[in-house]
């Protein structure tokens, strides 16, 4: 099964940037014939009475230099896999899926991902880091961040939230740790440094740009939209969305990731943070 650029419809990251292509890192797959949480207090989400903390001082883990299995160990029970079918062609007579990753960010079942990964979908399905499964509806979007909140019902024993953390406090050449299911291959973790912020991504067809990315050069794919960037510290400072390569599929050295902050306003008013 050869994995495609994402739905066609998401245009606001396949776009020309520098001369290179910047496509979205879902993974639209088939088509026919183919197949805990810590609070601060002075913090934005200090008590939040959803789940979702704001943390950027207290250390979840303390990775060794050359050993970040421990940090692996803290952060992969909150992110999920996010498998969606919907209509695609002129007459919507296609039927395509398309996979991509989530972060939980509470035990009430709200989720964090990129908008693109669940835009136009008519069925979402959440597999959790131990293989059970949910489904899951879209309860809010920011499209100019390329961000969404899908809430599922599934056992509070499923939902391990993340831990948010501040992305305002990132700096150029910290280590960051990326996690999600590229190619479908779930679980994935790789490790990489802030090589940029504040990136803009330039949309064509009179689409808005995307502003105050941050690049990485922690490896992600296809599948890997939505999935969570991390600090040292077990902490989510952003959401991974695009990558950029003259391919415009595999990863080549420069992702962007919407900033954790970003974030924020969306889940205060949809979830609840």
């Amino acid at each position: 099964m050869t994995p495609i650029r994402g739905f066609v419809a998401v245009a606001l990251l396949g776009v020309v940037v520098g001369g290179a292509s910047v496509a979205s890192i879902d993974w639209a797959r088939g088509g026919p014939g183919s197949g805990s949480t810590t609070t601060n207090t002075g913090n934005p989400f200090a008590g939040a009475t959803q789940g979702v903390s704001d943390s950027s001082t207290t250390s979840l883990v303390q990775p060794a230099a050359d050993d970040f299995s421990g940090l692996y160990n803290a952060i992969r029970p909150s992110i999920v896999e996010i498998d969606t079918t919907g209509q695609a062609g002129r007459r919507r007579s296609q039927q395509v899926q398309g996979q991509g990753s989530g972060v939980v960010l509470d035990t009430n079942g709200d989720i964090l991902t990129n908008n693109h990964v669940i835009n136009g979908s008519q069925t979402i399905e959440i597999i959790f880091a131990d293989g059970t499964t949910a489904t899951a509806n879209v309860i809010g979007t920011d499209a100019a961040d390329d961000l969404a909140i899908v809430k599922t019902d599934a056992d509070a024993s499923e939902l391990h939230p993340a831990t948010v953390g501040d992305s305002g406090a990132v700096k150029i050449g910290n280590v960051v740790a990326a996690i999600g299911n590229p190619f479908g291959l779930d679980g994935s973790f790789s490790t990489g440094v802030v090589s940029g912020l504040d990136r803009t991504l330039s949309a064509g067809g009179g689409q808005s740009n995307q502003q105050g990315l941050m690049q990485t050069d922690a490896a992600v794919n296809e599948g890997s939209s939505g999935g969570g960037l991390f600090n040292m510290r077990g902490e989510l400072i952003a959401i991974n969305s695009a990558l950029e390569n003259p391919d415009a599929s595999t990863f080549a050295g420069v992702a962007y990731a919407v900033p954790i902050n970003s974030a924020k306003p969306l889940i205060r008013r949809v979830a609840g943070g």
